[in-house]
């Protein structure tokens, strides 16, 4: 059974405003896959409708199943979201992480399981957060927030990953922190979905890209196929310079497995 994502003719949007249109879009298990585009283009809202938080039409499939056929449940056991910012929840770092267990109790289940520490406590030691286990979610920096929000997928532990925007406001530590956090789930078997806007980063670091415009895929493929400067003059309205040909700047990007 394939355990990555499907679509076609998937459109849809916000109520009667429609984002994304006629749209076909696959992931594989092992793949780091890229959306890029500009602002508004739709990208989040593929990444909403990849876990039922917004309707659809046309055909999505999830782990060879459609999304519309699964429960709560065994939809927050095949996919989750890594929204841009943590919601601000009065949770210690230990407790929000915790939360990723939640789609495997019962319903009769405490809400932190003591069978489940040990699971927690290991999946903070290797991300590097261990030290941050008993302080709020409130009180730790952006980096670290994503770090946590990484941590909760990684104890949910579903198939598919769906990352929007995780790169936002870190500096160049924390986004390799967090670029290498996604090239290990891939290593793993599971099928990541990242949502970015550095093009450069997302050319080195992606399997595939996927390039939209206006809630329509432009260009898909490898990055020398699709970062090409007639798909972008097409998307950016001709400002974007593919190749940096007129300055000698020095480019600084986090490293990357």
């Amino acid at each position: 059974m394939n355990r990555g994502i499907f679509a076609t003719n998937l459109s849809g949007g916000y109520g009667a405003h429609t984002v994304l249109h006629n749209l076909s879009f696959y992931a594989h298990p092992g793949e780091i896959v890229g959306v890029i585009g500009p602002n508004g283009c739709g990208k989040s809202t593929l990444l909403k409708m990849c876990t039922g938080i917004l309707p659809h039409t046309g055909t999505l499939l999830l782990g060879g199943k459609c999304l519309t056929s699964l429960t709560p449940k065994h939809r927050a056991q095949t996919v989750t979201l890594i929204p841009p910012r943590m919601a601000a929840l009065n949770l210690t770092v230990f407790q929000y992480v915790s939360l990723g267990r939640t789609p495997y109790h019962s319903s009769h289940a405490p809400l932190w399981p003591r069978g489940e520490k040990k699971r927690v406590e290991k999946i903070l030691t290797e991300v590097g957060i261990l030290h941050l286990a008993h302080r709020k979610t409130t009180t730790l920096s952006s980096g670290e927030q994503q770090l946590a929000q990484c941590c909760r997928a990684l104890c949910q532990d579903p198939d598919i990953y769906l990352f929007d925007e995780p790169l936002a406001h870190l500096d160049i530590t924390h986004q390799g922190d967090i670029l290498s956090l996604m090239h290990t789930m891939a290593h793993r078997g599971k099928t990541v979905v990242v949502v970015i806007h550095d093009l450069t980063v997302a050319g080195l670091f992606c399997s595939r890209l996927n390039l939209l415009n206006h809630g329509r895929i432009i260009a898909e493929g490898p990055a020398e196929e699709v970062l090409q400067e007639k798909h972008l003059h097409q998307v950016y309205q001709g400002n974007v310079s593919v190749g940096n040909p007129h300055m000698t700047t020095p480019v600084i990007l986090p490293r990357i497995p």
